[in-house]
């Protein structure tokens, strides 16, 4: 997966739950090197987009109790909560927390 596709995919999923993004909200996903995931397979990918699409969801309702653009705090945030429960996820789930906490510098346990 590559950053443009990643967006494109949150960008989705989140639409999807009604959200509208305001502008440079993505941002944050710029930072993460998308080449160190290259080795995630197939349902380590649908946690990790399912949880940050999840996580930056919480985010957005927990700041504007409403339904405002989601924008790039949320999404930072939803990436630290995708840090941590990555982190805390069973290995049968997620075993590649070296190669998210590498990729993302938002993602830490």
């Amino acid at each position: 997966m590559d950053q443009q596709s990643a967006i494109t995919e949150v960008t989705a999923g989140l639409r999807a739950k009604g959200l509208e993004m305001a502008p440079g909200a993505m941002a944050p996903l710029s930072k993460v090197t998308f080449s160190l995931l290259h080795d995630i397979h197939d349902h380590e990918l649908h946690f990790l987009k399912t949880t940050l699409i999840d996580s930056i969801a919480d985010a957005n309702r927990e700041r504007t109790k409403g339904a405002e653009e989601v924008n790039s705090r949320d999404v930072t945030v939803g990436m630290i909560a995708l840090g941590k429960k990555a982190g805390s996820a069973n290995a049968n789930v997620f075993d590649h927390q070296v190669s998210l906490t590498e990729a993302c510098p938002y993602c830490k346990p």
